[in-house]
């Protein structure tokens, strides 16, 4: 498998230079990855109908641990297919953001190349949807 170096910065913008945006950093291409997948419904895609996962149902979901186990699995199926080179560690959620709509996923993963466990935080829903990573 070939390691990126760069890709186009997600959500796509220009630099200070006017140049298309990118990132380099093997954790934020693979962070990128991952929050396209999260956030894509199936079946946005026309041309990829099944790419994505349906993250965004759990939104108003009472979010017990068998919602969550079943929310990790359909993460990892969707990873496992879209993104082979990761292996998802975790899915874990917060209390933070549920009154305004807002689940808020802590993801742990791992990208063979570089064989650490990284961490990205994912808002789905609400109006702060977007990404972190630590």
């Amino acid at each position: 498998m070939r390691t990126p170096s760069r890709e186009i910065s997600i959500p796509f913008h220009f630099d200070g230079n006017g140049a298309v945006a990118s990132v380099t950093s093997l954790s934020a291409i693979f962070n990128q990855r991952l929050t396209m997948i999260i956030m894509t419904m199936p079946p946005e895609r026309l041309m990829l109908p099944t790419y994505g996962s349906p993250t965004r149902r759990y939104v108003w979901e009472a979010l017990d641990p068998l919602i969550i186990s079943e929310l990790a699995s359909l993460l990892q199926q969707a990873v496992t297919i879209w993104e082979p080179a990761v292996d998802v560690v975790d899915v874990t959620h917060t209390e933070s953001g549920m009154e305004e709509g807002r689940l808020e996923l802590l993801i742990s993963y791992k990208v063979r190349p570089l064989q650490d466990v990284l961490t990205t935080i994912v808002n789905v829903g609400g109006s702060q949807t977007g990404t972190t990573s630590g």
